[in-house]
């Protein structure tokens, strides 16, 4: 048998796995789909603390303006500050498709549930459903908990880019010094929150993974 024929014939016995797995019924849809929006949230939240560490270091590079460079300083500033900003949009967005993708999904398995007639078998898959439900509400709570937390700490430092916006100089900047060590230590106990709300959106995640791997 040729290279060529063992290649052939291997694409066929793949599309014939594809082929005997079906279409996916409006249950898994929803499931890999909700799956897939919390692996994005997963990723976000992480992006997420990236981008507030480079912030918060963008804004102390700015205060101690070390190297005399304030126009650069503040621009590195700004720029770090859209970044987080759209970031912490992306995971109050996501949560949005979330709560909305969920909502469809377990009022379907709901509905459902009167359709399978072994007694036992239907009262396992309504023990599973208010599980999952369960598990999924609590994780969406967590991380909007998470991104309140947040709030304050972002709103002072987009009132220090206001702050700074009409009034670059050494002196504003200077004023700005005593603001910078609680702000450092305000946001020790919120990158814990964040670590905290990570994996279980990660475990969730695979959950309700069809895929092995989640």
């Amino acid at each position: 048998m040729t290279l060529a024929t063992r290649a052939v014939l291997a694409l066929c016995f793949g599309a014939a796995l594809v082929a005997c797995s079906g279409p996916k019924t409006e249950g898994q849809k929803k499931m890999s789909q909700l799956s897939e929006q919390m692996q994005r949230l997963d990723m976000a939240l992480q992006s997420s603390k990236v981008e507030i560490q480079k912030t918060i270091e963008a804004h102390d590079m700015l205060v101690a303006n070390a190297d005399a460079d304030l126009s650069g300083n503040f621009s590195r500033f700004h720029s770090a500050m859209e970044h987080c900003t759209e970031r912490q949009k992306e995971i109050g967005s996501l949560l949005d498709q979330i709560s909305a993708t969920s909502t469809s999904y377990f009022a379907g398995w709901q509905a459902d549930l009167d359709r399978i007639d072994n007694a036992d078998l239907r009262e396992r898959s309504a023990q599973r459903l208010e599980q999952t439900k369960a598990r999924l509400e609590q994780v969406q709570a967590q991380v909007a908990t998470t991104k309140t937390a947040f709030e304050p700490l972002m709103q002072t430092l987009h009132d220090h880019l206001i702050y700074l916006s009409n009034d670059l100089t050494i002196d504003s900047v200077a004023s700005l010094s005593k603001d910078s060590g609680k702000l450092r230590s305000d946001v020790g106990p919120l990158y814990t929150a964040l670590d905290q709300s990570t994996q279980p959106v990660r475990e969730c995640a695979r959950a309700l993974s069809t895929s092995p791997q989640g």
